[in-house]
C-alpha cells in the first residue's frame, strides 16, 4: 500500500476526530444534564416515599 495514502488517511482521521469533538462536547453536556436531573428527581421521589411510609406508621 502506498505510504502517502496511509499518512493521508491517518491525517484525515485525526482531523475528523477534532471536528467531531466540537459536536460531541455539547451533546455530552446535554445528556449529562438530563441524567443528573433524572437522578435528582428519583432521589426526591425516594425521599418523599420514605417520608410517607414513616408517617403511615
Amino acid at each position: 500500500m502506498n505510504p502517502a495514502f496511509v499518512i493521508l488517511v491517518l491525517l484525515g482521521a485525526v482531523v475528523l476526530w477534532f471536528l467531531l469533538s466540537f459536536v460531541f462536547i455539547p451533546l455530552g453536556k446535554f445528556v449529562y444534564r438530563i441524567y443528573t436531573d433524572a437522578m435528582n428527581q428519583m432521589e426526591q421521589d425516594s425521599d418523599n416515599t420514605t417520608k410517607n411510609e414513616s408517617e403511615d406508621k
